[in-house]
């Protein structure tokens, strides 16, 4: 996983909060059929910065970030989920699961 500069993480940050904070109406059901909010899932691009394309889910908050797989035929793209961290424990869990890269010895 690459790290992520502190512009880049507050471009992103800006778009999600604004995307949430814009969207002053409820979202409505598509028909009495269908159980899907209209305007459920919003896809926020941002043309300053590489891999900048998500996918907002506006009722759980949830992130994905679509990806380009390179190394696999045809160059498929998927959406790929992006940790959220909501309080301490969820953070001390996410830390527990990542362990620092190794630094080169001079």
């Amino acid at each position: 996983m690459k790290a992520i500069n502190g512009r880049s993480l507050l471009v992103f940050l800006t778009l999600v909060i604004g995307t949430v904070i814009g969207s002053s109406q409820t979202p409505k059901a598509a028909s009495s059929e269908s159980p899907f909010p209209v305007n459920r899932y919003q896809i926020v691009n941002n043309p300053n910065v590489r891999a900048g394309t998500f996918l907002l889910d506006t009722v759980t908050g949830r992130v994905w970030q679509l990806t380009g797989f390179s190394d696999l035929d045809g160059d498929p793209d998927a959406w790929l989920i992006k940790d959220r961290i909501d309080n301490d424990a969820q953070l001390a869990a996410w830390v527990s699961r990542h362990q620092p890269k190794k630094t080169a010895e001079k």
